[in-house]
């Protein structure tokens, strides 16, 4: 389990991208925050993410106040690392 000064030591990165990622992957946390550092270096990396989230809270799960939270998380992570070429350029 990650400790909040593990998460200090990588402040770019939230508790629940790493949650999500370890779902995505079936890594284990520690190897799901290095995947998760190595991810957000990168605007293919971040787009990623973006899709993990986005497969989670579109698949069927639990509760409302789950799928609540997760799109909660989500948003933070989406105003945090915007959607690289959401805006193709002219």
């Amino acid at each position: 389990m990650l400790s909040i000064t593990d998460l200090t030591d990588f402040i770019e990165l939230d508790f629940e991208t790493v949650v999500i990622i370890a779902r995505a992957t079936g890594l284990d946390e520690p190897e799901s925050v290095g995947l998760a550092r190595q991810l957000l270096e990168s605007e293919d990396g971040i787009a990623l993410i973006h899709h993990m989230y986005r497969d989670h809270i579109d698949a069927p799960s639990g509760s409302r106040r789950d799928s609540r939270e997760l799109t909660q998380s989500y948003r933070r992570f989406a105003r945090k690392y915007p959607l690289p070429h959401a805006f193709p350029e002219a």
